[in-house]
């Protein structure tokens, strides 16, 4: 009867080695499955950066080109004062010229 309760020693590092493949391999599947939902999460919060980075580029190249245009109407504006200014200096000039002209060569 305590041959009957007395365990083979060889049967006992069997189950003692079932049971530790058993907690391997519940921990290696657990370890799966929180990698993949990791690998998951990190698509996510990448697809979502790539998202947010294309809205803000696209909002800066929007502002830049505003930035640009309102630049190039500035500059407009200012070449066309520019260019008001020397058309009046030319016509003065082509006015003295020619009243000198008529006074110099018009007969007296």
């Amino acid at each position: 009867m305590i041959e009957a309760m007395v365990r083979n020693p060889i049967q006992e590092v069997l189950a003692a080695e079932r049971e530790a493949k058993g907690r391997i391999d519940t921990i290696k599947r657990d370890a799966d499955n929180a990698l993949a939902g990791a690998h998951r999460r990190a698509k996510s919060i990448r697809d979502r950066n790539d998202e947010r980075t294309k809205h803000v580029l696209s909002r800066f190249e929007q502002e830049q080109k505003r930035l640009t245009e309102q630049a190039a109407e500035d500059l407009r504006r200012e070449a066309e004062a520019e260019l008001r200014e020397y058309e009046c200096a030319v016509t003065d000039n082509l006015e003295r010229l020619v009243d000198r002209t008529f006074k110099d060569f018009w007969p007296a």
